[in-house]
């Protein structure tokens, strides 16, 4: 890891306000790999977008004297290719489980917990860098899980999640939340996949889902629903929608969303790994699904 000296770091505050690339800035200071520049940035710049040298070389002193280094902080290499994975929008724990089942090669078999990641995040370096804005949740503090009591439910012929034998999830656009548009949703989704994939549905118990019967004699399919405020249960979708939230938060106008824009939010999603599937992504094990 190369170290930056007072010098230099009052010397990238000068060229940043001439406007300077951090390419131009590292060969000013000598040095060959503009990254260490970029990383600089990163660590230290300050929420408004300024950088302020001063700041940041006690930061790097307070750091210089720590002698529980983290292995982030350590392997730059390492960091990097966690930053990335969660700039694309992975979660800790699947980028410690991909690390461990298909490690890239640059990193030679340097591998990370997912705990450590939130460290890093939460106690480490990473809360200089802002980490944790990588993160689905977005939380400037790790929060805990709470449950909730549950309460009877009175839908019709309703099948325990506890019986249920796989999961199947894909994103549609409704108009509005009646039970009829979400069966016509339901129906769109299920006539785009192959009848050999079709075989269950996982609901949870709004009103909404009062027409899984339809569903389930229209496509032969066996509906299951979740226990009351278990929403755990249901982890995929629960987790598909804090996903989703990334890309469309609460405050987004959906009516300027359009069916392409649906579609390419589900691509990008089915591009990530899931624990469940060993780690592939879900387009990974579809298509070795087909295939077989």
């Amino acid at each position: 890891m190369q170290i930056l000296t007072q010098y230099e770091r009052e010397q990238i505050a000068f060229s940043l306000k001439l406007k300077r690339s951090t390419r131009d800035i590292a060969t000013a200071l000598g040095r060959t790999d503009h990254s260490v520049i970029v990383r600089e940035l990163q660590r230290n710049r300050l929420s408004d977008g300024t950088y302020d040298p001063i700041r940041a070389q006690k930061k790097a002193d307070l750091r210089a004297k720590k002698t529980n280094t983290r292995k982030l902080e350590e392997h730059w290499r390492l960091h990097d290719w966690v930053e990335g994975k969660l700039q694309k929008g992975w979660s800790p724990e699947l980028i410690a489980g991909r690390l461990k089942e298909d490690p890239p090669r640059h990193l030679n078999g340097t591998t990370v917990s997912h705990e450590q990641i939130y460290d890093f995040i939460y106690h480490g370096n990473g809360r200089w860098e802002g980490w944790f804005h990588l993160l689905h949740r977005k939380h400037p503090k790790r929060r805990q899980q709470k449950g909730r009591k549950p309460k009877k439910t009175s839908i019709p012929e309703r099948v325990s999640i506890h019986d249920r034998r796989t999961m199947s999830i894909r994103l549609q656009k409704v108009a509005n939340k009646t039970a009829e548009e979400h069966e016509q949703a339901l129906a769109r989704t299920f006539d785009a996949v192959p009848e050999e994939l079709r075989k269950t549905v996982t609901f949870d118990n709004g009103t909404e889902n009062v027409c899984h019967t339809k569903i389930r004699e229209t496509f032969h399919l066996d509906t299951f629903f979740c226990d009351a405020y278990a929403a755990w249960q249901k982890g995929g979708v629960e987790n598909a929608i804090g996903l989703v939230r990334r890309y469309l938060p609460r405050t987004t106008d959906l009516a300027t969303v359009s069916d392409a824009d649906i579609a390419a939010i589900q691509d990008r999603l089915n591009d990530r790994p899931r624990k469940k599937l060993n780690y592939q992504t879900p387009n990974e094990a579809l298509g070795g699904a087909l295939n077989s």
